[in-house]
């Protein structure tokens, strides 16, 4: 996809200042901006002397981004879809057309040992010429306090006003805040290594600096996707990220990403919605902008039943972060729930287009076109999600159950024989159970769930709309198992 490598091009002569605070520097205002409702914080260009911190540059601009997107009236383009467009060669025209904002924020960083420079313009994006730029330079351990100073000088050019009063900014230790961006980088990667990466960098970060409230707060996000992605039992997953998501909040009550990651654990966990909607309304309330707050409340509506609110929620997601492949994916998960499988398919189908190697997208794809009987495409779909997850449990039980249903039983049995073999330790139940209900075994179906059950796994929120359970509506022990979990009250 088109980026802007070319930016790194245009701090090459940025002029350094000594110190930080310490001396006075005059910003190079070329114009004054037309009426700027919208903005992009493009990736920023690493120029430290060995190019090795790639994720110093992804976390600066994450950051001011999330800085400014608590201004009112402001629209502030997603991460994902900012990102898409690193390492390309798009100019700010193009890049403002696709993203459709009316302004670019630009920068580089530059570290040499404890020193670091950040370099930052803005540029309007209709007409692509630069309406004001500055430099900064500070220690390390003062760089909170100085992207506060940049968001505000950013805004005060945007906006003639001041940024959402914040508390001060206490000294941070620099290997700490290293240590959270990393886990960003690997966070937004979304694979298993990447995460298990993301959650060991949050941890080391949050143990260097117990009062950082984002290191908390990475913490929770990376406990609560392993535990999603059954890449960690809930039991060792989902207490974590409770944990540190409340302690995050502790520290910072105003964190929209902690709020999120606490309704995650309420939903998928402690099975307690009231809680789980309170926080999901409470993340979107504080950051309207951020995307993965309305497609995990979206997630909490799909296991209502709330379908249209759903659709909605995830509709907003796309709409903030339309470049998102987990946003786009996601509306076709909410299709397939509600039993629209033609339109869960076509929209993975999408998601498709814009990462051919995107394997959620692959996954439901498969599972939507199996709802819809088409099982050589579903099969198809489901080969290369097993493959690019390098046959997870969960791809290969989908895979499994779709071998059943075309009649292939004993391709169906050997992957449950192997899942079983192979993962005694922990395997997801959930998943186990919608294998044998395909393979015509309804008892070890319902014996899967209650194992499930038993693991405390988030996917009984789903028990109610998922369609590959139809036939075990109207058993006994399945409405039992629907009020146990209080999927159902009454």
């Amino acid at each position: 996809m088109a980026g802007v490598a070319a930016v790194g091009l245009l701090f090459l002569a940025s002029a350094a200042l000594i110190a930080w605070r310490s001396w006075p520097h005059e910003a190079a205002a070329v114009t004054t901006p037309g009426a700027v409702r919208s903005v992009a914080v493009m990736p920023f260009v690493d120029l430290s002397p060995a190019r090795d911190h790639e994720y110093f540059g992804d976390g600066t601009a994450e950051e001011l981004s999330t800085r400014l997107a608590r201004v009112p009236g402001l629209k502030v383009a997603a991460r994902t879809s900012a990102f898409s467009f690193k390492d390309g060669h798009a100019d700010a025209k193009a890049i403002g057309r696709a993203l459709n904002v009316d302004a670019l924020l630009e920068g580089s960083v530059r570290q040499e040992k404890e020193r670091v420079r950040i370099a930052v313009r803005l540029v309007d994006a209709r007409e692509g010429y630069q309406i004001w730029a500055n430099t900064w330079e500070c220690d390390g351990d003062k760089v909170l306090a100085m992207q506060d100073d940049i968001a505000t000088d950013v805004i005060a050019v945007l906006r003639g006003a001041s940024a959402e009063a914040r508390p001060p900014r206490p000294t941070l230790d620099f290997t700490a805040y290293h240590l959270y961006l990393q886990g960003r980088y690997f966070w937004h990667q979304r694979t298993r290594d990447g995460l298990t990466k993301a959650a060991a960098a949050f941890d080391r970060a949050a143990a260097l600096a117990p009062n950082y409230a984002e290191a908390h707060s990475g913490v929770a996000d990376a406990y609560a996707v392993l535990g999603f992605y059954d890449h960690l039992p809930p039991r060792d997953a989902f207490p974590r990220a409770k944990a540190a998501a409340r302690r995050a909040l502790e520290l910072d009550d105003h964190l929209a990403q902690a709020y999120a990651s606490l309704g995650y654990v309420a939903l998928y966990y402690d099975w307690d919605w009231s809680a789980a909607e309170r926080a999901f309304d409470r993340a979107v309330e504080l950051n309207p902008n951020y995307s993965i707050g309305h497609q995990w409340r979206g997630n909490f509506l799909v296991a209502r039943g709330r379908f249209d609110e759903a659709e909605a929620a995830m509709r907003r997601a796309q709409a903030i972060d339309p470049l998102s492949l987990i946003a786009s994916a996601a509306l076709g998960w909410v299709q397939f729930h509600r039993g629209n499988f033609d339109a869960a398919a076509q929209q993975c189908q999408r998601t498709l287009e814009l990462n051919a190697n995107f394997e959620q997208a692959w996954l439901w794809g498969g599972l939507a076109h199996e709802g819809a009987g088409r099982y050589a495409e579903s099969l198809r779909m489901l080969k290369r999600a097993a493959e690019l997850s390098h046959n997870s449990p969960v791809t290969m039980a989908a895979l499994g159950r779709s071998y059943a249903l075309s009649g292939d039983l004993a391709s169906a049995r050997r992957i449950a024989d192997e899942l079983r073999r192979e993962n005694a330790k922990y395997l997801p139940s959930y998943e186990m159970a919608k294998l044998y209900l395909a393979l015509g075994d309804r008892t070890q179906a319902m014996a899967w769930l209650w194992r499930a059950y038993e693991q405390h796994s988030h996917s009984l929120v789903f028990l109610d709309v998922d369609p590959q359970l139809e036939p075990l509506r109207k058993d006994r022990g399945f409405r039992d198992l629907l009020f146990q979990t209080g999927v159902r009250s009454s």
